[in-house]
């Protein structure tokens, strides 16, 4: 070791790669081989040795280049996941290879929005329209089938798809039949109408308050079946809850225009606009009352004397049955043109159309107030005011209880107008559900229900309208279930938003829901059936009397 001037560095690279703990031994001096290599300047193993270090100085260097590369990367991983979170107010995981993006949440294009940023989230207004994904980038799809990628937050349709009426963010499926969807959009128009009609030409009987009170409930239970379905405990009794659900939801169909099928697939159009869809809303309630009056007039024509009244209380008639079955959806059209949304917290100002969230709302602020204004008008003259007054005035007709026996039949005198508060509760019924989603607002949703729902209870609790005590009760008990049930699946929502509500809470709710959601239609079922079959041998009995008397006058002996 003392002679390293003589060394070969054949030998000495051989020695570092085999046996490299050689190199830690010392000699009488105490000296490793690099030490005396430093010691002797000149040498090839001095040479040697500088390499090694000069290797080890950059095997270091590449180890600290590669730290300091992937800290650089998770902290600008960790900074665009802070401007992300701060956009829609939302966690992301960035811990792992890529942004982990969570159920709800949408990763933006540049092409997609304009937030001016290279990357940006936007909520989905309908969270199921947008799973969680671990690297949507490297996507090419982020929306669940039936939404179009290409649109902010998954809020558009794709081709095949329409918007279902009562909530423009969620997307069904049109179909393989296009006319089938044409004739379900004339023919249960026409079917509500006509039986309207008919039930109109006679006195109101028992049946038909029973049929009136099953169908308020259906609606009511129709109209939080959305919220139900998307809450996590529906999952868990599905069974239970799916029929009593589908049950309210059966009824409330039978009444209402709004849960027909999509104008979208009417239109083969999955971007219709909001006025194709007001005009698709207008037409079968005008068309009809046009063709009724027509009818009216040419009756009246025929009839010669007493023209002028007869043909004034047919159109009085006319207008309230069509303001009846149609009135709620009108104004609900027109609603449309007013709630906007915000996929984005940090800029919410620029909001856009809930039914055409192409369109920010800044840009029709008059049109909105045009609809606003409309919707007041048409809601109130057109409906309630027009019914209290035709009420009042109808005091002094002879034939009161025939023409308007339908409007007012059952109700104490002092409240023969009540009817018209019916309207106004269906009317606000349908106006909450256009200006807060079940998708984009499920609690204000809820809430605004809760709230109409509980002051129908309360108002009828103090006036007791009916003069059957009967009615009375039995209109309570279901207004009462379907307060329960709001109450109940406001529960269940709830459940989403806060820590505090676990199954302890929401599996009662779910089962309250359950009992009070399939109980009192069943009994409203068989009470309406029953009331038939009592009116049938009522019929029968009085038919048969009649034939007994006929047969002792023809044979007196």
């Amino acid at each position: 070791m003392n002679y390293l001037g003589r060394s070969n560095p054949d030998a000495l690279s051989y020695l570092h790669e085999m046996a490299i703990e050689s190199f830690q031994v010392r000699d009488s001096n105490n000296r490793t081989p690099e030490e005396v290599a430093e010691s002797e300047k000149g040498n090839v193993a001095e040479i040697f040795f500088y390499k090694i270090k000069v290797n080890q100085y950059a095997r270091q260097a590449a180890k600290a280049n590669e730290r300091k590369h992937i800290f650089q990367k998770k902290s600008e991983e960790a900074i665009k996941c802070k401007e992300l979170e701060e956009q829609v107010k939302t966690i992301f995981d960035c811990s792992g290879d890529g942004i982990k993006v969570p159920r709800g949440v949408m990763l933006m294009k540049e092409s997609q929005g304009d937030c001016g940023k290279s990357r940006c989230a936007a909520r989905c207004p309908n969270a199921a329209a947008c799973p969680e994904c671990q690297d949507c980038e490297a996507q090419q799809t982020q929306c669940a089938d039936g939404y179009d990628d290409a649109s902010q937050g998954c809020s558009r349709c794709q081709a095949g798809y329409g918007r279902r009426r009562e909530d423009p963010f969620q997307c069904k499926a049109c179909g393989e039949i296009p006319w089938l969807s044409w004739v379900t959009y004339v023919v249960k128009p026409l079917g509500i109408y006509l039986v309207s009609l008919w039930t109109a030409h006679k006195k109101r009987d028992r049946t038909a308050s029973l049929l009136k009170i099953w169908m308020a409930f259906g609606i009511v239970m129709a109209s939080i079946s959305p919220s139900i379905k998307s809450s996590d405990t529906f999952a868990k009794i599905h069974t239970s809850l799916v029929q009593s659900v589908e049950a309210g939801e059966g009824a409330a169909s039978l009444a209402a225009q709004m849960t027909g099928a999509s104008f979208d697939c009417l239109l083969d159009n999955p971007h219709a606009s909001m006025t194709a869809w007001l005009g698709l809303s207008f037409a079968p309630p005008l068309v009809l009352w046009l063709l009724t009056m027509i009818y009216v007039v040419g009756r009246s024509m025929s009839a010669g004397s007493g023209m002028v009244s007869a043909l004034t209380k047919d159109a009085l008639k006319v207008t309230i049955v069509s303001t009846n079955c149609f009135l709620p959806d009108m104004v609900a059209a027109l609603v449309r043109f007013v709630p906007c949304i915000h996929f984005q917290v940090f800029d919410q100002s620029k909001q856009y159309l809930q039914f055409n969230v192409e369109t920010q709302c800044s840009q029709v602020v008059g049109m909105r107030l045009a609809a606003v204004f409309a919707a007041i008008l048409l809601g109130t003259v057109l409906g309630p005011v027009y019914w209290v007054a035709v009420i009042m005035k109808s005091k002094q007709w002879e034939d009161r209880e025939e023409v308007l026996g339908f409007l007012i039949s059952h109700y104490r005198d002092k409240v023969r107008w009540w009817e018209a508060t019916v309207l106004i509760r269906k009317c606000a019924l349908a106006v909450a559900v256009t200006l807060f989603s079940a998708s984009y607002a499920p609690m204000l949703y809820l809430s605004s229900i809760l709230l109409i729902v509980g002051l129908g209870l309360a108002c009828h609790s103090y006036v007791l309208p009916y003069d059957d005590s009967f009615l009375n009760r039995l209109e309570f008990g279901t207004l009462m279930a379907s307060f329960i049930a709001v109450f109940c699946t406001f529960l269940l929502q709830l459940e989403m938003v806060s820590w505090a509500v676990d199954d302890t809470v929401t599996i009662p709710a779910g089962v309250i829901l359950v009992l009070v959601g399939t109980v009192p239609s069943l009994g409203l079922m068989v009470l309406y059936f029953m009331e038939i079959r009592s009116f049938g041998l009522q019929r029968l009995t009085s038919l048969a009397d009649q034939v007994k008397s006929a047969v002792a006058r023809d044979d007196p002996d």
